[in-house]
């Protein structure tokens, strides 16, 4: 028995509105219209809008709803917040939900920062954290 199993998306295609589905990766061609699908489209189709709008308007950091990087295939804004989980547009990794990094803020998964304290002193995939900035500062 093989358990294979691969992500797929559904999306709506912006040229002539039919759905296609997306496998393992952000480009695709409609096979109704042949317009191409890309990773900017991909993003903005993902997102929550809405959720991200009331968010913001209750006074929630911006940064929360930016796509964030992927611990898995090492992609910067590629990942999008789904509520109870996050996507990568990338290589379609399905993740528990964004982390934040406590001293640059930037949104990333794949690194388990619930048990590592440490992300505001020695920084996350994206930043190199208080120590960076005192060794940077000190050169």
């Amino acid at each position: 028995m093989c358990d294979h199993a691969e992500n797929q998306v559904e999306l709506k295609c912006p040229h002539c509105n039919e759905s296609i589905v997306i496998e393992n990766e952000c480009f695709a061609l409609c096979e109704n219209c042949g317009g191409s699908i890309g990773d900017s489209y991909m993003l903005d189709a993902l997102m929550d809008h809405a959720a991200a709008t009331a968010a913001i308007m209750r006074g929630d950091d911006p940064a929360h709803w930016q796509a964030g990087y992927c611990g898995s295939c090492g992609s910067w804004e590629g990942v999008v917040d789904r509520g109870s989980f996050s996507f990568c547009i990338y290589c379609f990794e399905i993740s528990k939900g964004l982390k934040y990094c406590k001293h640059c803020g930037m949104p990333f998964t794949g690194y388990d920062f619930d048990h590592y304290v440490g992300s505001d002193y020695f920084g996350c995939p994206c930043c190199e954290g208080y120590v960076g900035h005192l060794i940077s500062k000190n050169d």
